[in-house]
């Protein structure tokens, strides 16, 4: 039975994502947690004699403008969201560990998180499903589908439904 889950939601990610978590709140009657994380260390990268302080606000704006208009699109729909913008310390942890430790303080049951990107730096990124999955024992879903400029549903991925399987 899936009572509360985290929908964690990246800038590439949304509609599959988006839509699929819907369904399942719908489908559960789930309370929906929404998160999006800001990993600083991004803009540190490579650069020591830098001033990330720019960067990092536009990071930050970004990901509350992402919180917002994902708000906006559950809102619309009848569902509603808490929504957390999390900034990764750093030193000490990693995106991945920043979204199991926040589905932990909530005790959800099912966290959804986006499809892993593919392309030549994939090497060099962490593999937020694994790491969310070694740090949590709720059960962690990748949804693929890319993001609409609108983020409507399109042609979602199916449902999780009470007992934690997708109703294909």
């Amino acid at each position: 039975m899936v009572s509360k889950m985290v929908v964690a939601v990246g800038t590439d990610d949304a509609e599959g994502l988006l839509a699929c978590a819907l369904e399942t709140s719908r489908r559960n009657d789930a309370k929906v947690f929404m998160v999006h994380v800001v990993d600083p260390l991004s803009c540190l990268a490579g650069a020591i004699d830098f001033d990330c302080s720019l960067v990092m606000d536009a990071m930050l704006a970004q990901g509350r403008q992402l919180a917002a208009t994902t708000e906006e699109w559950f809102n619309a729909r009848g569902c509603a969201v808490q929504s957390e913008l999390l900034v990764v310390p750093t030193h000490g942890a990693s995106c991945g560990e920043a979204i199991a430790s926040y589905a932990n303080r909530q005790q959800v049951d099912l966290v959804l998180l986006g499809s892993r990107k593919s392309d030549w730096m994939q090497w060099l990124r962490e593999d937020v499903a694994a790491v969310v999955m070694r740090n949590t024992s709720a059960s962690v879903r990748r949804i693929p589908g890319a993001a609409s400029k609108d983020l409507g549903v399109g042609s979602a991925p199916h449902p999780i439904s009470a007992s934690g399987v997708s109703s294909a």
